[in-house]
């Protein structure tokens, strides 16, 4: 299954339709909670729900990346002020 809920789901569907077995049938129910039935439709679009629902999650790992770069470019930037400082003290001295 990995991670392909919908997928799984219709080929879990199908096999029980086809020829029943408790353990598809098992696998099915197991499934079927993370499955968005939005997203059932003909040739495997998405629709419009969860294309906004990934697009925002894709938004906060970058901004999310852009903080991280941030702040260790920060960190960066302070430790060679604080260098600078200290060369500066001791040559002064």
């Amino acid at each position: 299954m990995l991670g392909h809920w919908e997928e799984a789901f219709c080929d879990l569907s199908k096999s029980c339709q086809l020829d029943y077995d408790d353990d598809a049938n098992q696998a099915l129910h197991e499934v079927e909670p993370r499955v968005c039935h939005h997203c059932l439709f003909p040739f495997r679009l998405l629709c419009v729900f969860c294309l906004l629902t990934y697009l925002s999650s894709l938004i906060i790992v970058v901004k999310c990346a852009i903080f991280c770069f941030l702040l260790s470019l920060q960190k960066t930037l302070l430790r060679q002020i604080v260098l600078l400082i200290i060369e500066l003290v001791y040559s002064a001295s």
